[in-house]
């Protein structure tokens, strides 16, 4: 087993500081330029159930809640319990709101400092692993990367559920396996795509040696996490919710509808043209109730044409890596055509970095095999439903350190692994 180095020495921490500068800065400048944080309906929903808990002591939207909708709070009530969303997100908002208005500031400040934070474990963790020029390399992409920063100021998850996620994979470099697991259970608990991964986990440790009891005691920290917000879910909601009753329906469904190349960037307004989709979201009560209609009429989709659906997400399904850098349009004075094209070329190189890093990684899978495992599970799980960029931000800082690999290292072959030993700086 790899002796587990101290977290710092002189030249590692001097680097990981001035990491954290350059990180904190693109962030900071990112929020200064952004004018409008709470505008889409995932981020009102947020609020919501904050100034319920806040106010009011309840995880709730105040009555009932339609699919999407972007309402305030209703201040009067009834503030029945919803297992809508993941819990916490939601309280991490709630402990900001000290005052009247809404904590946008507040949250966008934590913001900053969790997301410069991933910079600075995603750099100690290649440091681990390889050498000190590749871990510089994937400390300043995972600082300057862009939709990571943009999303710095949006009240949405990504930010502290991926903080958590880095986390949790930094506890697991260490060999920390129910700290790392702890962490995995909190980030399931802000986004439950983590759930599924902690039961592959769960029954990798349950099947194969390798790494058994590393494997057994990261389930069993999320599972510890997890399972307390699923006994509060059953007795609220009179069902089994293991965390949240929003996202996997509603997201298979649009990922049954096609969307041409050449439409409109905004996928949204082409979701919203769909007469089934419009039909669900119109006459549904609830988001429960829209969630549970939206997943009967996408297996209907599924199950009566087959073929165009797997064409359609064969189709879509680079759309999930493709940041089109729509979101510098107001701040740059460049044609739109030209950041996409400029954008999208970074994705793809980033992306073909990543698979050059991972291939290059194949010959020592017992040292990288947990760093590919949650990109390559992201991007199997995502194949079957609607998938946007964002959602690969979890993923970005573990793929910068594959890419960092062909970045820092020229030569291949034994040179190339010879290079890849742990740095004497970290």
């Amino acid at each position: 087993m790899k002796k587990i180095e101290p977290l710092f020495t002189e030249p590692a921490s001097r680097t990981a500081f001035l990491l954290l500068l350059l990180a904190l800065l693109a962030r900071i400048v990112c929020i200064l330029v952004q004018q409008d944080s709470v505008g889409d309906p995932d981020s009102t929903e947020y609020l919501a159930l904050a100034q319920s808990i806040r106010f009011h002591g309840v995880f709730s939207f105040g009555g009932p809640h339609s699919w999407g909708s972007s309402l305030p709070l209703n201040s009067h009530g009834p503030f029945l319990p919803t297992a809508a969303r993941a819990p916490l997100y939601p309280l991490l908002i709630a402990a900001l709101w000290w005052n009247a208005a809404p904590p946008i500031f507040a949250v966008q400040i934590v913001q900053v400092g969790l997301g410069a934070t991933v910079c600075v474990l995603t750099y100690l963790i290649a440091l681990s692993l390889t050498n000190y020029r590749t871990a510089l390399f994937a400390g300043i992409i995972t600082a300057l990367a862009p939709l990571s920063s943009f999303m710095t100021a949006a009240i949405m998850s990504e930010t502290l559920f991926t903080f958590l996620l880095i986390l949790g994979f930094w506890f697991w470099s260490r060999k920390e396996g129910l700290l790392a697991g702890i962490i995995f259970g909190a980030a399931a608990l802000t986004r439950p795509i983590v759930l599924p991964f902690v039961i592959l986990i769960a029954i990798s440790a349950a099947i194969l040696k390798f790494n058994r009891g590393m494997h057994a005691r990261i389930a069993l920290g999320a599972f510890l996490i997890i399972v307390p917000w699923t006994v509060r879910n059953l007795a609220t909601q009179n069902a089994l919710v293991p965390i949240q009753t929003e996202g996997w329906a509603a997201n298979l469904f649009l990922g049954t509808v096609d969307i041409p190349y050449g439409a409109n960037s905004n996928q949204w307004m082409n979701f919203q043209a769909d007469p089934a989709f419009r039909s669900i979201v119109s006459s549904s009560e609830t988001e429960t109730d829209a969630e549970r209609r939206m997943l009967t009429a996408a297996l209907n989709r599924i199950r009566t044409d087959p073929s165009r659906w797997l064409w359609t997400r064969v189709k879509e399904f680079p759309r999930l890596f493709a940041d089109s850098g729509m979101y510098f349009v107001p701040f740059i004075p460049i044609s739109p055509r030209l950041i996409k094209f400029i954008m999208l070329g970074f994705s793809f190189l980033f992306l073909g970095l990543a698979g050059v890093g991972m291939i290059a990684m194949r010959k020592n899978p017992r040292q990288f095999y947990f760093l590919g495992a949650f990109p390559i599970f992201m991007c199997c799980i995502q194949f079957p439903v609607y998938g946007e960029p964002r959602f690969m931000i979890p993923a970005f800082p573990l793929l910068a350190i594959f890419a960092s690999i062909p970045l820092a290292n020229f030569s291949w072959g034994q040179k190339l692994h010879h290079d890849l030993a742990p740095s004497d700086a970290g």
